[in-house]
């Protein structure tokens, strides 16, 4: 002890010294120094750029310059560092801008990404995997790149506090993304790749890399979406249009239904508002749900008219009273229309309602177009309210 005390006092803070490596441990270096002591080089120390593994730095045997930064006499032990014999290259972080394209080397390959060192030797930053491909979120990177390899990257946030910077590779490429914003509104024949429960995978084109998904809702005008994806399976050619890009998400939503005119404009263009008539086809009847009509022209799915929406009186609310009328014309008014949510209901009461207020005010009522339904009160308010007239005048 006295001798390795003797020894200590040969060496000081900021001494320069050659030392050959004794033994690698997961914290650090050992190194034999003048074959009278042995200094730790703790793993922190040994470079400004990140290492996981002092294996990857040095050999057993190999020798190094090192710098004493700390000596602890009671312990009679000497710290000592290899980065620090050269400037912080953090300190020239300001000369790099972000959003311009630097050549990195790759030094390090990991599951999530990798470490690739700026044109600042020593410099390191990570270039996360989710930034390397525009299409794969979780490319399989040891498959695509190499240590050694250099590749151009842009630099996208620079945390001084933490000492860390982050690279995009694929902020250099342009991405096929934004190209296909250019196509919004093509049609394509695309080929149907992959299914789902609720939608369907196309490829677009030999030439277009991003996928494309048309949700099942997309596939026609019809209510029945579940019954419109049975009809579809992997290999089939359909002709789609894209409608919406995403670059930021990396997605891509094309559409059937969008190759064909939409149902719904029939009211979109009439200007048919809440209370208007229209005069429709009866369709079918169920004494359990209503009956089912079409209007005139329109080229959609059946619309239901609820059971409680038959009529005003209960004893008249019944579906079966239509069963012979299949096919015949009818008077129906709107009693709710929303278009951007593509939704209307029709009511045969709210007609018999409007026509009764009309009615009383005229103390007649108007012809309609379609089929006369029998008021069963209309008669009857119709004549109290004239008696009532009539004995205001004597």
């Amino acid at each position: 002890d006295l001798a390795t005390k003797g020894i200590l006092k040969k060496y000081n803070v900021g001494d320069r010294v050659t030392g050959r490596c004794k033994n690698i441990s997961n914290f650090g270096i050992f190194f034999e120094v003048n074959g009278e002591i042995d200094v730790l080089c703790h793993l922190s120390d040994v470079a400004w750029s990140r290492i996981d593994s002092a294996h990857d730095f040095i050999n057993i045997n190999d020798e190094r310059e090192l710098l004493i930064i700390a000596k602890d006499e009671s312990k009679m032990q000497l710290s000592t560092s290899i980065k620090r014999l050269t400037p912080d290259p953090f300190l020239n972080i300001s000369k790099y801008e972000l959003n311009k394209p630097y050549p990195c080397r790759i030094v390090k390959i990991l599951e999530w990404g990798m470490f690739c060192e700026l044109p600042e030797p020593g410099l390191t930053a990570l270039l996360h995997s989710s930034q390397c491909d525009h299409l794969k979120k979780n490319p399989n990177l040891k498959k695509k790149y190499s240590v050694g390899q250099e590749i151009m990257c842009h630099i996208i946030d620079i945390n001084t506090e933490l000492r860390r910077v982050s690279l995009s590779h694929k902020a250099t490429k342009i991405s096929p993304f934004e190209e296909l914003k250019n196509k919004i509104g093509t049609n394509f024949d695309a080929t149907v790749v992959s299914k789902n429960d609720f939608s369907l995978l196309v490829k677009l084109s030999k030439d277009i890399e991003p996928l494309s998904f048309v949700h099942k809702n997309d596939l026609s005008h019809s209510f029945d979406s579940d019954s419109d994806l049975e009809k579809y399976k992997v290999s089939d050619n359909i002709t789609v249009k894209l409608v919406e890009v995403d670059a930021s998400k990396g997605s891509v939503r094309s559409s059937r239904k969008a190759l064909e005119k939409d149902p719904f404009d029939f009211f979109k263009d009439r200007n048919l508002k809440v209370n208007d008539v229209l005069t429709c086809e009866i369709i079918s009847s169920n004494n359990q749900t209503g009956i089912t009509v079409k209007p005139e022209g329109y080229k959609g799915p059946p619309i239901l008219i609820k059971k409680n929406q038959i009529a005003i009186n209960i004893q008249d609310a019944r579906a079966s009273r239509f069963v012979g009328g299949i096919g015949e014309r009818i008077d129906v008014a709107i009693k709710e229309y929303s278009y951007s949510k593509k939704k209307i209901s029709l009511s045969i009461k709210l007609l018999e309602e409007i026509q009764k207020k009309e009615a009383l005010k005229k103390y007649g009522s108007d012809e309609s177009s379609g089929k006369q339904l029998p008021f069963s009160t209309l008669d009857k308010s119709i004549k109290e309210a004239k008696d009532k007239k009539k004995g205001k005048k004597e």
